[in-house]
């Protein structure tokens, strides 16, 4: 499945952890295959429980750090669900195959190691070639490409003016050169034609070839019964994984093109509107394009998301009040628009604008105080759910968010011990912030004031 680490994310390959279990398994793998050949039968018994337990280990992890997977675009759901599931079967697949090789008799006869790695091997080839035959029949068709405008969701007729929007709302020349060459389109559509064909032709021949693979399996899978090796078995394994194969290859295929095609007309809407917003000067309609452009922004893809949360924090290094004020919707529709908590920034940006906003009354400062704690706290634990290292400037802004909210500070007092510990804290927490950013934070310089009346 694409791997969209838009914000830092560490991907399975940047983690050592699954592949070290991984390497564990295939360790107690050879030990049990010598302990078999010596019939040492506890000690092979022990290596395949480790392998087991290591590999349930490894699908773990790996399932813990995909739950919260980035949202995909509404078009896309059924896709990335459907992949899901064919993975869970081929998951139960194999534990059906590890369960047959591990039987009573397999045990007397010693072949486990032989009959679960024939069995993986022949599960996972099979697999593999049906991911061929899934990936041929799941390339779009090459006369569909003529034009390479997208087309709109709800119509087939391509979008005017369609593409992957820059900052200035053209189009992308990489990716308008993304569907130019069709060589490969026209290949695959080629070799569709031409397996589809050869099959129908010669489907009779096809049934002896089948039955003679499956006969090997099972012969080399068990080879002292001769007579009656584990033939069915070994054709439930091909039509299976087989199956399996196809349904993900097709699948994944579909979903991989249409992740990389050209995004949908509200992207481009959301880039173009929230572009204008911030660098048009205020004015009398708004109100009205206020909430234009956050409706925009909540519709638009993750992608075109990150984009404008990139624009907007450059716009906001401006430090005018005018330019914090422009980019608060902004930041605002951003942060609405992740209710599944894929994303840190965004929250946080939004609550350093609520910071900086300049405060016409007590109780609108109170509320923006509190709102950025809000705020500050969800990107705190979303960070710390990915592990990320960095972004102590969180804990900067909150202590300054609840300096402010402190009555006994206002008042030029101590703070409770409550207050002491959590602001402590999180200045302590803070103290890899450079200079340059705590000047923008905590530009009052509230946070030495309130140490200076509360002392470790």
């Amino acid at each position: 499945m694409a791997n969209e680490n838009r914000d830092r994310k560490p991907g399975i390959y940047s983690r050592p952890m699954p592949w070290l279990l991984v390497a564990l398994a295939a360790l107690l793998a050879y030990v049990c295959m010598r302990a078999q050949a010596d019939s040492k039968w506890y000690l092979a018994q022990a290596a395949l429980l480790g392998i087991l337990f290591l590999l349930g280990l490894a699908v773990f992890d790996w399932w813990r750090h995909q739950k919260e997977s980035h949202p995909v675009r509404p078009e896309l759901a059924a896709l990335h669900q459907a992949l899901k599931y064919l993975l869970l079967a081929f998951g139960i697949g194999m534990i059906a195959v590890v369960t047959v090789a591990v039987g009573q008799e397999r045990w007397e006869r010693g072949i486990v190691a032989k009959s679960m790695g024939t069995g993986i091997l022949f599960a996972g080839g099979t697999f593999v070639i049906g991911m061929l035959f899934g990936f041929l029949f799941g390339f779009p068709p090459a006369q569909n490409m003529t034009n390479p405008s997208p087309v709109t969701p709800n119509s087939r007729e391509p979008a005017p003016g369609q593409g992957i929007p820059g900052g200035d709302g053209t189009a992308s020349a990489l990716s308008s050169s993304l569907f130019q060459n069709t060589n490969l389109r026209e290949i695959s559509d080629w070799l569709t034609k031409v397996i589809v064909g050869a099959g129908l032709v010669d489907l009779t021949r096809l049934p002896p070839q089948v039955t003679r693979l499956a006969w090997a399996m099972a012969y080399y899978t068990d080879p002292s019964d001769a007579v009656h090796p584990p033939f069915a078995v070994a054709v439930a394994i091909m039509a299976y994984f087989s199956s399996c194969g196809v349904l993900f290859g097709y699948v994944w295929t579909r979903f991989e093109f249409l992740t990389a095609s050209f995004p949908p007309d509200h992207d481009a809407e959301a880039l173009a509107k929230a572009g204008r917003w911030l660098k048009e000067p205020p004015g009398p309609k708004d109100d009205d394009d206020r909430a234009s452009i956050m409706n925009a922004i909540k519709a638009a893809s993750a992608g075109a998301q990150m984009r404008i949360l990139m624009d907007a924090e450059q716009y906001r290094c401006v430090g005018t009040d005018e330019a914090n004020t422009r980019a608060l919707p902004v930041l605002q529709a951003l942060a609405e628009a992740d209710p599944h908590e894929a994303f840190h920034r965004n929250r946080g940006q939004y609550a350093l604008a609520l910071m900086a906003r300049k405060k016409q009354d007590a109780q609108g400062a109170n509320a923006d105080w509190t709102r950025a704690v809000g705020l500050l706290n969800d990107a705190i634990r979303i960070r710390e759910g990915w592990h990320e290292p960095n972004w102590h400037q969180y804990e900067l802004a909150r202590a300054v968010c609840r300096i402010h909210l402190d009555g006994q500070f206002r008042e030029q007092q101590m703070s409770t011990p409550e207050a002491r510990s959590s602001i402590r804290a999180d200045l302590d927490k803070a103290r890899d912030v450079s200079d340059v950013q705590k000047k923008q934070i905590d530009p009052d310089d509230v946070a030495t004031r309130w140490s200076g009346l509360n002392p470790p």
